[in-house]
């Protein structure tokens, strides 16, 4: 089947149209991008942490520490031990 939009008809009515639907679809495919793009950054990740190093009295690290936090709105207890360096997460 031949296409209506060939060089033929460059001045034509028909090729006015071919133009106006060739820029509609760009139009269309670039909303389509930006949409895809925005996608991503739409999902958020929510949520909280808590961290720190463990030291004594002296200011010196404790490793091995057991750090226990309990959420209050759950009940949930986590249980982490810190590092050699004293740090937990």
């Amino acid at each position: 089947m031949k296409s209506n939009c060939g060089d033929s008809f460059e001045n034509s009515a028909v090729a006015g149209g071919c133009r106006a639907l060739l820029q509609l679809s760009c139009s269309i495919l670039i909303a389509l991008a930006m949409l895809c793009g925005l996608a991503g950054p739409l999902h958020a990740k929510v949520g909280a942490g808590i961290s720190g190093i463990i030291t004594d009295a002296t200011g010196a690290i404790v490793p091995g520490a057991t750090v226990q936090v309990t959420a209050t709105d759950t009940g949930i207890v986590t249980t982490r031990q810190s590092s050699s360096e004293g740090f937990y997460a």
